[in-house]
């Protein structure tokens, strides 16, 4: 059994509902070598339950190049800064701490990978 790689990542945002202003939020972005395809984006609002947005990797990655769409999730860059769409609510995050969080997720675990708990055959 491999170890189990997971990548955590705090950032200040901006989350966004149709007809309201901003309203700024911390995430926390985590990628786990068990669960290779997701990037998962716990947003913490005051007083309330964290809110787990769950992204898959690749859209993720084809979204910081250009816009990519999956069904009610787009994903876009807008300056310096990704916009995570997801049936009408928008997360704005910092580009640059996506991109990190990115390339520590495809060392962790590439594409392709396995979950770490998967028994070899």
């Amino acid at each position: 059994m491999s170890e189990v790689v997971v990548t955590n990542r705090g950032v200040g945002g901006a989350l966004c509902l149709p007809g309201r202003p901003a309203l700024p939020v911390t995430v926390l972005l985590r990628h786990s070598s068990q669960e290779p395809p997701a990037l998962r984006a716990v947003v913490v609002l005051d007083d309330e339950e964290p809110v787990d947005l769950v992204f898959d990797r690749s859209l993720v990655s084809e979204g910081i190049t250009g816009r990519a769409r999956d069904g009610v999730v787009q994903v876009r860059v807008e300056n310096d800064r990704v916009a995570l769409l997801v049936a009408g609510l928008t997360l704005t995050l910092p580009l640059a701490d996506v991109v990190d969080l990115l390339l520590a997720s495809y060392l962790a675990a590439p594409t392709d990978a396995a979950p770490t708990d998967a028994v070899p055959t």
